[in-house]
């Protein structure tokens, strides 16, 4: 009778532990479910400040929303910004990658000093400005109708003349200060959007 008792308590005491070792592992799991889910409220948190304060600031400048990207014109330029991809919920820190950092201008005006109006866009990232210059039936060296490239100090100045077409420079010459007041409101807005 005491074989049969001692092997009921070890099957009772079997049964106790299991069931310890159950509400343990729950109790583990609950814990974890909690901090995930806290962890990707808190990310999502974040996200919708940083869109926010994005979005924010365009309004302030006065650019309007066109789809996915903002807008806004003035009498010389037409000023693009593009809706940033959110960052992973998994990188603690929620902010705008560097490369998503940019405005582009396109020049509006016409000039009648040219014999053909080519298309001038600038792009402004971080440290760098690029001038676009493009023109119907002009080809590059590698045959393509792809613009021409040349970078721009702070102030819209080209910075390795020498290296320039002589069309190209004729179309800079000619639209230097438009330009120049592009590049000066590209940098204002990239300091007051980005930095």
């Amino acid at each position: 009778m005491l074989k049969d008792n001692f092997s009921m308590v070890q099957e009772i005491d079997k049964k106790v532990r299991h069931l310890k070792i159950f509400k343990i592992g729950t109790i583990v799991v609950l814990a974890i479910v909690i901090l995930v889910s806290a962890y990707i409220g808190i990310q999502n948190g974040k996200q919708d400040h940083l869109v926010r304060t994005y979005e924010d600031k365009l309004e302030e400048l006065g650019f309007e929303q066109e789809g996915n990207n903002y807008c806004l014109t003035d009498s010389d330029f037409k000023y693009d910004i593009y809706m940033f991809d959110r960052p992973s919920i998994w990188k603690w820190n929620q902010e705008m990658s560097d490369r998503e950092k940019f405005i582009v201008a396109t020049l509006l005006v016409k000039n009648s000093d040219l014999e053909e109006n080519p298309g001038i866009t600038i792009r402004k990232t971080g440290d760098f400005i690029t001038l676009y210059i493009s023109r119907e039936n002009h080809l590059a060296d590698d045959g393509s109708t792809k613009p021409k490239e040349y970078s721009l100090d702070r102030n819209g100045q080209i910075k390795h003349k020498e290296k320039m077409e002589a069309d190209d420079y004729e179309v800079y010459a000619k639209l230097k200060e438009e330009i120049e007041n592009g590049v000066k409101k590209l940098n204002e807005m990239y300091s007051n959007i980005y930095e």
